[in-house]
C-alpha cells in the first residue's frame, strides 16, 4: 500500500513545508505544518507524494521538476513537471496535457527542483518545458 503524504507551498512565507496533519472544518480546513503551525488550506498549495523515489532516493511529489528519459521514444534527459491527471501521477514534458506520460514509462528520474522554488528550470534552454 502506498504511503499517503503531503507537503505544502506556503505563498506568504515563500517556503515549502511538510504536513503533520490536515483538519477539515466547516468553512474549509487547516493544515498543520511542523515548526510553522497551522494555516488555512486556501492559503497553501497542497502537493501529494507519488509514492515513488527518484534515482537518488529523494521522494517525488506533485509539482516537482525532474529530469528523465522516456522509454521507447528516445527522449533523454527531458525536463518534466510531475502532475496528477486522470487518476494517475505522471510527467508533463510539453506545453499541453497532450505531452503527459505515466511515471512508470520513464527511466532515470531525478528531482532537480519544484515549480514554486525553481520556476526558472521550466524555461530558458532548448530542453526546458516552457522555453
Amino acid at each position: 500500500m502506498r504511503e499517503i503524504k503531503f507537503r505544502v507551498w506556503h505563498e506568504e512565507s515563500k517556503m515549502m513545508h511538510g504536513v503533520k496533519g490536515i483538519n477539515f472544518v466547516r468553512r474549509g480546513g487547516l493544515v498543520d505544518m511542523p515548526m510553522f503551525g497551522y494555516a488555512p488550506l486556501n492559503r497553501v498549495i497542497l502537493m501529494q507524494f507519488t509514492g515513488l523515489r527518484d534515482k537518488n532516493g529523494k521522494e517525488i511529489y506533485e509539482g516537482d521538476i525532474v529530469k528523465a528519459t522516456l522509454r521507447f521514444f528516445g527522449i533523454v534527459d527531458q525536463k518534466c513537471r510531475v502532475i496528477f491527471h486522470n487518476g494517475s501521477f505522471g510527467l508533463q514534458y510539453g506545453y499541453s496535457i497532450d505531452y503527459f506520460k505515466p511515471l512508470a514509462t520513464w527511466d532515470g528520474i531525478e528531482v532537480i527542483g519544484n515549480i514554486y522554488e525553481n520556476p526558472e528550470l521550466l524555461r530558458g534552454d532548448g530542453n526546458a518545458l516552457y522555453s
